[in-house]
């Protein structure tokens, strides 16, 4: 038989790829589950399922993270050959979860030394989580990229050496209350290739004149001012020959479904067993939106960069007006620096659309969002393009009132809602940022707050224990507290404590542990949300009798909040970033509509490096994660509409508030769809109201 080497090399190279993935746990191939640790709260044990053997992990409530921790056998494995770890898991619960995994060096902590990923799985699904790796690379390009999150090698915090890789976790984040799946096996999958980490020679510049990373080409990257006008005459000639679905109204509702009352306003109803918006003039609506709808974004810090920008045009008339004076950040790398910016994106709109550019966007984007199948201008956006908008809108109220006390961990701190300025401060901001949308029938609501850390159902109470005279809650739980005891022996033989007065209470850092103290705190947290929820309301519906309350976008799944806030709002919001919504149910049961105030998925293969917070391969999958989320979002009876975060690209060079560098939006810095994103939405929207699906 004649020898072919190149043959022979093929099937080295074909082998090498075959056997690159290496098992770490297969629980039907070898039951041992020695290495396996469950953590606080957790239990677990080894069972049959789907012909084969499984980890049964049983959660409970009583730890923000619990889960299980599977161990390296000999202290460390060795995974450098690897790209990542793969997990499979059944979710074995009677509600969709979001279960997350972390892979650990020694000394891991959530920031640093780990990589994390997750998957969302419905009732009784199977699919897997897959950790990529994050190496240290280009530690000394990596260093020098103040200001940014990402860089072209990956997030530039929590980089890992796949060498040395002592554990990684399977957990669940802040429970409410019990949940069960199982972990079938744990492999390191991927061949790693070393050529697809390098450094372009030299690195700086890395950022060209239009906002784009200068040493990588994509489908849609603009190379000129050519190019941006020829994006515009296509998008004007889709506009004129497609301004919105066949099957939409003029509000974005269900032209040839079921008519209900007509009203003049957007307001809510239960139709077949499912929960719709319903437009003013009484057609079923689901509310397919996108926020942050604004014509300057796209800033990005130019000062102390010099060497990062390919033609720093801001130097030069007519781009010295799109620089600006960036508030000083309150953490990172640029910590108290008011510093110079730069606005790409206002930059770009001038280049596309000449010296009358902003009336152009105002008169443009509304018309362009509904032809790429999106019927709501949500959260965040441009205020003025309420003014005789011939798209729906939601709009919101911002509160600036005094807190409950500081504590750690409470990134967005819960109003004090005893305070005397609440009231008026809500009253006030309400009249003034709602002016000219009230009796607007395009306005369907209002979001007041956003991702409020509602923490544990004790902690509002809590956070109230440990306050001074100055706080108001504080004193109304020492009124609580006396009315309820009238004595201080009496509290202080339920709460096992020795206090000498009930004022002395005040400013403790001691929590009760007694059942009779839990269910203190527990009474008096009810008390505080109940005020927030009660007066919010109260107030909205005095400034705008016919809108719609929304809720203040929980991110966290607090049953008792969510259940009183479910009294006095109109549509309850979550903003839920997970893969999909299929068996998603909020965290106590309540017969009100709900809608998604913030959901994204982002990819790294169009020059800018950050993924967003569920972030998947490239854009087919993107496209093909989007349309799944929507029409989960869709098909389930509770939810109302799924509003897209956000309309823009953040820019390659980081934004200046917090560094954020993610590929998340419907247009890029350099206002061009991503068409692939818009051909989807526009499939989801002729979709939306098909019975048939």
């Amino acid at each position: 038989m004649k020898f072919n080497p190149l043959a022979l090399a093929m099937c080295l190279v074909l082998t090498t790829i075959a056997t690159a993935d290496q098992t770490l746990f297969d629980f039907s191939a070898n039951p041992d589950t020695t290495h396996v640790k469950p953590k606080a709260a957790t239990s677990f044990q080894l069972i049959d399922l789907d012909g084969g053997k499984a980890v049964q992990v049983k959660t409970t409530d009583e730890n923000p993270y619990p889960g299980i921790r599977f161990q390296a056998p000999n202290g460390t494995w060795n995974l450098n050959n690897n790209t990542g770890i793969e997990i499979r898991i059944t979710n074995l619960d009677s509600e969709g979860l979001k279960i997350g995994a972390r892979i650990d060096n020694k000394g891991a902590t959530g920031q640093k030394n780990s990589n994390t990923g997750s998957v969302t799985l419905a009732p009784g699904q199977t699919g897997s989580i897959t950790v990529n790796f994050n190496r240290y690379f280009a530690n000394d390009i990596r260093e020098k990229l103040k200001g940014m999150q990402h860089s072209p090698w990956g997030k530039n915090t929590g980089m890992i050496d796949p060498a040395k890789i002592t554990e990684l976790n399977v957990f669940l984040n802040r429970p409410h209350k019990h949940h069960i799946f199982a972990v079938h096996s744990i492999k390191a999958v991927g061949q790693f290739d070393p050529s697809t980490l390098t450094v372009p020679k030299p690195f700086f510049p890395f950022v060209d004149e239009f906002g784009q990373y200068t040493h990588s080409d994509w489908p849609g990257k603009i190379h000129s001012d050519a190019d941006l006008k020829t994006v515009r005459e296509q998008e004007a000639k889709s506009m004129h020959d497609q301004p919105r679905p066949d099957n939409w109204d003029e509000y974005g509702g269900w032209a040839n479904g079921p008519k209900l009352k007509a009203t003049g306003h957007f307001y809510t109803a239960k139709h077949n067993g499912k929960w719709w918006l319903v437009t003013p003039k009484g057609t079923l609506f689901f509310s397919m939106g996108i926020t942050c709808v604004q014509k300057k974004g796209g800033a990005t810090i130019i000062e102390q960069r010099s060497n990062w920008f390919e033609k720093p045009i801001w130097e030069n008339e007519p781009f010295k007006q799109f620089v600006n004076d960036a508030k000083a950040p309150r953490r990172g790398d640029y910590k108290g620096q008011a510093l110079k910016s730069y606005s790409f994106y206002s930059s770009n709109l001038y280049r596309k659309y000449g010296d009358d550019w902003q009336s152009i966007w105002y008169k443009l984007i509304g018309q362009r969002l509904m032809n790429w199948g999106i019927n709501t201008i949500a959260n965040w956006s441009d205020a003025k393009l309420f003014e005789k908008s011939q798209t729906p809108y939601t709009h919101w109220v911002y509160i600036n009132t005094p807190k409950l006390p500081w504590a750690q961990g409470y990134r967005n701190r819960i109003p004090d809602p005893f305070n005397h300025l609440f009231e008026k401060d809500v009253r006030r901001r309400a009249t003034n940022m709602l002016r000219g949308t009230t009796d607007d029938p395009m306005c369907i609501g209002y979001f007041l707050d956003n991702e409020i850390t509602w923490n544990t159902e004790t902690s509002p109470a809590e956070l109230a224990l440990i306050g001074n005279q100055k706080n108001a809650a504080t004193n109304e739980l020492i009124k609580f507290l006396t009315d309820r005891y009238k004595s201080i022996n009496k509290l202080n033989s339920a709460w096992k404590s020795n206090y000498a007065d009930f004022d002395s209470i005040r400013g403790t850092k001691k929590i009760p542990t007694s059942k009779q103290g839990h269910q203190d705190l527990l009474d008096f947290s009810e008390i505080i949300v109940d005020k927030y929820f009660s007066t919010v309301s109260r107030i909205l519906k005095e400034v705008a009798p016919n809108k719609l309350y929304l809720g203040c976008r929980f991110a966290e799944n607090n049953p008792m909040v969510v259940r009183i806030a479910a009294k006095y709002a109109d549509v309850v919001s979550f903003n839920l970033y997970r893969e999909n919504v299929a068996g998603w149910k909020p965290p106590v049961e309540i017969d009100k509509p709900v809608i998604i105030g913030e959901f994204h998925f982002g990819a790294t293969d169009r020059g800018v490096f950050g993924p967003g917070l569920i972030g998947v391969a490239n854009q087919k999958e993107r496209v093909e994660t989007f349309k799944g989320y929507v029409r989960s979002a869709i098909d389930n009876p509770q939810i109302v509409g799924a509003h897209w975060f956000q309309l823009l690209d953040e820019p390659t060079s980081g934004r200046p508030l917090d560094e954020e560098n993610h590929q998340i939006g419907f247009l890029t810095i350099t206002d061009t769809p991503y068409m692939d994103m818009v051909n989807a939405a526009r499939e989801n929207a002729m979709k939306m109201y098909d019975s048939s699906k």
